[in-house]
């Protein structure tokens, strides 16, 4: 059951000011371990398509990957 529509208005304000004092209550799931080994996979498949070289994960957590000739991919989605 959720909130009737004709309350948002109503509460958006109080929601506000409650996330500010509390902060998130429910914290973002930690996906990185997944996703880099996912990168992992997926880099090892895949060469530049610009200049043909080894693509590198370009940070941990990273859904893009570069080549050595700074070529920028986005592998994941």
């Amino acid at each position: 059951m959720g909130i009737p529509q004709a309350l948002t208005p109503l509460l958006d304000p109080f929601i506000a000011v409650s996330l500010k004092l509390w902060g998130d209550k429910f914290p973002r799931k930690n996906n990185v371990s997944a996703i880099n080994e996912h990168m992992a996979r997926r880099v090892k498949g895949i060469s530049c398509g610009k200049c043909g070289g080894d693509l590198k994960q370009t940070r941990a957590g990273s859904k893009r990957a570069t080549c050595a000739n700074g070529h920028k991919w986005q592998l994941l989605k």
